[in-house]
């Protein structure tokens, strides 16, 4: 009957296995599988039986393991030699050549304790060309496999009879000696060097690459560090902490260093979060609001977008009345509303609008002035190709023709009908510019430091707007309003001489002729309505339409003048009075 043992590696029933090993012969695979397998107890294996394929992978696996500490030595001491980060295959296969006949050996323990080595990581993404070792076995005669493959593993011998816990180190481990090598024949390395980012510490406004590190050694003092010392290194609040720090000086120092999304590489628009002021695609930040670690309210509804615009415009105050009256919290979160939000003379305008119009409805107003302005500004920045222009840049008297042009792409004026689609923007842009030049100058005239030629700037824009804004543009705005609010009776009455030339004049929005003129109601008229429509009036119900066509129908003369939606408006109000 056959014999049958258990590998001591795979754990797997065999027949045939390398045992009584030699002494020296055991030291070699005991120092391997524990280089190679660290978290291995061998005082715990009795009986050392390995079988043949553990053997082979074995080996396989040391040698590619070898080949990797040569080659990252041989790029260690080309990077700390030519102080650099970038690495080039033939360069470093020279340099490889270089050493081996100059037999610099002791070049790392020389500059070891100059530069830190954790600063520089080198990744092997892969190894095209390994060498597989081939291990004879003969297992009628274990004896001879033994001298032959100890002759294959004698040149690693040093590394491994030097110590049985063997360090990944570089500091700590003894690395085999380079052999030179040809460069054609020598493995092809594809170095993958991962740049990781640089973030600013909120605490003395410096830029690091290792975070953690920094803070540990420089500002352990800090309660927050403190905090997340005490805790486990696999602590998730301790990578939490960790990552609101890193966040927050990021946050300050206007670095936008988005948290990494795979599925938006080519995402431009990121927005911050309120509690840990990680900045997010604004596709992906209301959902990770919900879940963020440091929200103290998950289950409430949070305007997470409209909340990260307010945090990156950084000038409003707890009392600001842009805030208190819910003005910023109505904006829809876009590059215009954002626009708005951080331009300083924008934001008075709003202000000043709020503060003389208590009424909420006027809310709308305010918002329509301060996204008006803000989409002038975006055109003027494109036109201008510059984005760091602000309003304030944007209102001198050489900027005028390129407001005239940007008002009236933003209220999309037709050159060949020589008409807008949005007449009245375009007509009050002008006052709205003016109000905007007021603000300015009251802002300006008020600094301590301020700018004389600023002011006769803003002075001069104003006058150039009063004398030619009107010539350029509000002529053919008139026509378009008329044209656009007029009845078609009306339109035939209008005489014109020449092309687009009206003699009458416009008066905006519309011509005093063409305005609306209420007609009061007659006594016959309140009465049969009232006495038609009593039931519905007590029991507070809306009249249809065919029950307002049998009351027309029934007096004719009495309501020639009135539709049945008036007299159904007319019925609601009766009582929603009561």
């Amino acid at each position: 009957m056959e014999d049958v043992n258990i590998c001591r590696l795979c754990l797997n029933s065999v027949s045939e296995c390398i045992n009584n090993l030699t002494d020296e012969y055991f030291t070699v695979y005991k120092a391997k599988i524990k280089f190679i397998l660290p978290e291995i107890d061998l005082n715990m294996m009795p009986v050392f039986n390995i079988c043949k394929d553990c053997a082979q992978l074995l080996s396989t696996t040391y040698k590619f393991k070898c080949d990797c500490i040569e080659i990252q030595e041989v790029i260690y001491r080309y990077m700390l030699e030519r102080n650099t980060t970038s690495l080039n295959l033939q360069d470093v296969q020279s340099f490889q050549n270089n050493q081996n006949n100059n037999s610099e050996e002791n070049l790392c323990s020389d500059i070891k304790n100059e530069i830190d080595v954790e600063d520089i990581r080198v990744d092997i993404k892969t190894i095209t060309k390994q060498e597989d070792l081939h291990i004879p076995f003969n297992y009628d005669n274990p004896g001879d496999s033994s001298e032959e493959l100890f002759k294959i593993e004698s040149k690693y011998l040093p590394i491994l009879s030097s110590s049985d816990s063997i360090s990944h180190s570089i500091d700590d481990t003894s690395l085999p000696e380079i052999t030179s090598t040809n460069p054609v024949e020598s493995p092809i390395v594809i170095l993958n060097k991962k740049r990781r980012r640089k973030h600013c510490c909120p605490f003395c406004d410096q830029v690091h690459v290792n975070f953690a590190r920094h803070l540990q050694r420089r500002h352990k003092d800090k309660a927050i560090v403190q905090e997340f010392l005490s805790l486990e290194k696999q602590s998730p609040k301790r990578k939490k902490l960790i990552a609101k720090l890193r966040q927050e000086g990021d946050f300050r120092s206007c670095n936008i260093v988005p948290v990494m999304d795979r599925n938006n590489k080519f995402e431009t628009n990121y927005i911050p979060c309120k509690f840990c002021r990680g900045y997010y695609s604004h596709r992906t930040l209301q959902r990770h609001t919900k879940k963020c670690f440091f929200n103290p309210t998950p289950s409430l509804r949070c305007k997470a977008q409209i909340e990260g615009q307010i945090l990156m415009s950084g000038e409003f105050s707890p009392d600001d009345i842009l805030k208190t009256s819910g003005l910023l919290y109505v904006m829809r979160a876009d590059a215009t509303s954002l626009a708005a939000k951080t331009d300083p003379i924008i934001c008075e305008v709003g202000r000043r609008y709020i503060q003389t119009h208590k009424q909420k409805g006027l809310l709308l107003v305010a918002k329509r002035k301060m996204r008006r302005l803000a989409r002038l500004l975006i055109r003027v920045k494109k036109m201008a190709k510059s984005s760091l222009l602000t309003l304030l840049d944007v209102l001198k008297p050489e900027h005028f023709n390129m407001l005239i042009k940007a008002t009236c792409d933003i209220a999309e004026y037709n050159k060949e009908t020589r008409s807008f689609k949005s007449p009245s923007l375009a007509f009050q842009m002008g006052p709205l510019l003016k109000n905007a030049i007021n603000v300015a100058f009251s802002l300006e005239i008020k600094k301590p430091d301020m700018f004389t030629k600023r002011l006769v700037d803003l002075k001069a824009l104003t006058k150039l707007i009063e004398a030619d804004w009107v010539y350029k543009m509000s002529r053919e705005v008139g026509e378009d309003l008329a044209c656009n609010n007029a009845a078609v009776e009306d339109l035939q009455n209008i005489d014109f001489v020449g092309e687009n030339e009206i003699i009458n004049e416009l008066s905006f929005p519309l011509k005093k002729s063409l305005k609306r003129t209420l007609v009061p109601w007659t006594k016959e008229q309140k009465k049969y309505t009232e006495e038609f429509f009593k039931n519905h009036i007590t029991k507070k119900i809306v009249p249809k339409k065919d029950e307002v066509m049998t009351l027309i129908s029934r007096y004719p003369a009495v309501f020639e003048n009135r539709t049945w939606a008036v007299i159904k408006v007319y019925v609601h109000n009766q009582f929603k009075r009561k």
